[in-house]
């Protein structure tokens, strides 16, 4: 799979890897409780749960340059209250692995900022 994280977006517009990295560290701190609720949720298909879970899933993935996902996270919330149970079954597994991708790749993020000199 593709980098969903665009370092230089970020870059561009936010601020360096340092202050990414701190960006990352909030994301991850948060993104664990949300698959949880996420899960349970979607074994009720509680689509007003869901549309809660991925509104907010959709500002974070902005927040962290992951404009593919919070795309993704934007058309599910779109979507949740019209698509059957097994068609969401496809859609959430698709949107838990995009979590999981970042939350990867978010790690490293971290990782290479805490190997960069102290600013002075």
């Amino acid at each position: 799979m593709p980098s969903l994280v665009q370092r230089e977006h970020f870059a561009q517009t936010t601020g360096g890897l340092g202050l990414h990295a701190r960006v990352a560290a909030a994301f991850l701190r948060q993104s664990g409780g949300w698959r949880d609720d996420f899960v349970l949720a979607c074994e009720r298909h509680d689509a007003a749960a869901l549309k809660e879970l991925l509104h907010k899933m959709k500002g974070s993935c902005h927040a962290v340059a992951a404009p593919v996902a919070a795309s993704a996270f934007q058309q599910a919330e779109n979507d949740v209250a019209h698509v059957t149970p097994s068609a969401w079954q496809k859609q959430s597994t698709a949107l838990l692995a995009m979590i999981v991708s970042i939350e990867a790749e978010l790690s490293v993020l971290i990782d290479e900022a805490s190997k960069l000199p102290p600013r002075r």
